[in-house]
This record gives structure tokens, sequence and C-alpha cells, in this order.
């Protein structure tokens, strides 16, 4: 007996029993072969390095944008020596980044994920991932400044139960 194939066999069962695949997010990669050209914090911000506590087998750090004192953004990220990229080096995964709405806009988010790439190149990872959502534009185009580049989608599978509709 055969395991089905999720791209035939399982897309149609679900597809048969009512499901509806919505694209909802994406998954982005910026490869690390290259010089990370770090930018400066914008006037008034000082990045700082934080703690963060340990993630399993993952090796956790991150930073924080301040203002005044006050932190305005952050942005973590992991290094997974384990963990092997297609091309066969370690990888790196940057995220959660969230900015302070009264701050946003100044490109605290690009500038902290580069510094999180400088970083995961320096411990050995050949690529780093991020997701985001398809509809937080601010955080698209950060990325994508940073480096970052999409590459896979991240989708889900929906079923409206409350309606009986399965067609």
């Amino acid at each position: 007996q055969s395991i089905p194939s999720w791209d035939d066999d399982g897309t149609c069962a679900f597809v048969e029993s009512g499901y509806r695949m919505e694209l909802r997010g994406v998954i982005m990669v910026c490869p690390l072969d290259g010089v990370i050209r770090l930018d400066p914090a914008p006037p008034g911000y000082e990045i700082v390095s934080v703690p963060v506590g340990a993630e399993f087998d993952a090796i956790p750090f991150g930073y924080h944008a301040t203002f005044n004192g006050q932190k305005a953004a952050h942005c973590y990220a992991r290094f997974y020596p384990h963990l092997a990229a297609p091309s066969g080096g370690p990888i790196g995964q940057v995220g959660n980044v969230t900015t302070e709405e009264a701050h946003r806009g100044k490109g605290l988010a690009r500038v902290m994920a580069k510094m999180c790439l400088r970083d995961l190149q320096h411990r050995g990872a050949v690529e780093a991932l991020i997701d985001t959502s398809l509809d937080n534009f601010p955080a698209l185009k950060s990325y994508e400044n940073a480096g970052f580049r999409r590459r896979y989608n991240a989708n889900i599978w929906v079923k409206d139960l409350a309606s009986g509709n399965t067609t």
C-alpha cells in the first residue's frame, strides 16, 4: 500500500471534503553568502543586544531599539546548528519582529533584521528564514530591503462549518 501524494491524493481528499486553500503568508529566505552591510540606527534611536531564553536546540538572540530609554521595537533570531538548509549548511530564522506604532516607518525592523542576519552569518548559518502575512506590506518591504526574497507560500486549509456548504 502506498502513501498518497500531498500534491494529488491529499489535495483531492481535502477539496472533496469541502475545504479550500487560502494563501495567508509567505516564507522569505535570505542567503548569507555575501557581505551584509549594516545600516545605522535612525537619529535618536539606540540598538541594544538583549538576552533571550533558551529554545530547544536553537541558539536564540535579539535586539531592541530604544528611544528615550523606552523600547520602540524588537527583533529576535535563532540559529539552528543541527538544521540544514537545502545547500547543506546550518540555517537561521529571524522573527519575531515588532515595531511600536509611533516608531514605524523609520527602518528599525530593517536595521535590526540586518544585524540578526550578520550574527547568523558569523555563527555559520548559510541562509535565514522569516515569515509574514501577505497583507503586511510594511513588513514585506522591510524584509526585502534587508535582503530577503519570497520563496514559499504559507497556505492553510479552511472549511466553513457553519453554513454546511461543502462545495
